[in-house]
């Protein structure tokens, strides 16, 4: 698979599954279930940061296209991706703290994945040990689709459950 076809797929895929969690989440809201604000926060982050992901993949593609040196377009894509998740993350976590929206296990995760490409963002656009490429940008994109499908399932979470059912033996 080329690195477009990657690209194209990839930004399918994950505009894909935010309309479907918007429409599992409108649904919700369809059965006059309002969002407790740990739903609300969650539903913002899987659709905002996914359509985030969506516009990354879309840029790295058209620079793809426009840039002629390969390697300035992947440096260009992780600069933007660094840029949007960079500004990003700060309004999520000043948003959950007015709400006064703790922080769930899965969250944490997904908060510290974002940390750890931060930081594999930074060391790849300063070239100290690796070039920025497509496997730089592919890793990136691919924890957009992991953190928020997590942050998905824990959504799901909150308001899909199973009824205890006793047995009785005689």
């Amino acid at each position: 698979m080329s690195d477009m076809e990657f690209l194209g797929l990839y930004a399918e895929v994950a505009l894909a599954f935010v309309a479907f969690a918007a429409i599992v989440a409108t649904l919700r809201q369809a059965f006059h279930e309002h969002f407790t604000p740990l739903q609300y926060v969650m539903f913002r982050f899987f659709v905002e940061s996914g359509m985030i992901y969506v516009a990354n993949a879309f840029v790295s593609l058209a620079l793809l296209k426009i840039v002629a040196d390969k390697d300035m377009a992947w440096q260009l894509s992780i600069y933007y991706l660094l840029a949007n998740l960079t500004i990003y993350m700060p309004f999520h976590i000043r948003r959950r703290r007015r709400l006064g929206v703790a922080l769930p296990r899965v969250s944490l995760i997904v908060i510290a994945g974002y940390v750890i490409l931060e930081v594999l963002m930074i060391a790849t656009v300063s070239e100290l040990w690796w070039q920025p490429s497509f496997t730089v940008v592919a890793v990136v994109l691919m924890w957009g689709l992991v953190g928020n499908g997590l942050i998905f399932l824990q959504f799901l979470e909150t308001f899909v459950s199973v009824k205890e059912v006793t047995l009785e033996t005689g």
